[in-house]
């Protein structure tokens, strides 16, 4: 695993890593998946997996919001049945 790590380091030469951008956060998601590549194994892939599989029905949430929304805005109470 740090093998791998001072593999993505050496990749950079001496230049200092930015402190934003899309170079550092490529590098930074790459030491995250290798140092926890068990994790993300064990966990994040199948959750991605069923997703992909099945995703979210958001239409309820957006309507749900919609009403909580409007709600206020009349200053009632939402109902929450």
């Amino acid at each position: 695993m740090l093998q791998e790590v001072a593999n993505i380091y050496s990749k950079l030469g001496d230049e200092p890593l930015p402190e934003e951008g899309y170079e550092r956060e490529d590098i930074v998601y790459a030491i995250n998946f290798i140092a926890n590549k068990h994790d993300f194994q064990d966990f994040v892939q199948p959750w991605r997996d069923a997703f992909f599989r099945m995703p979210f029905d958001v239409t309820k949430a957006i309507a749900w919001g919609k009403h909580v929304t409007e709600s206020r805005e009349k200053g009632i109470e939402p109902n929450y049945k």
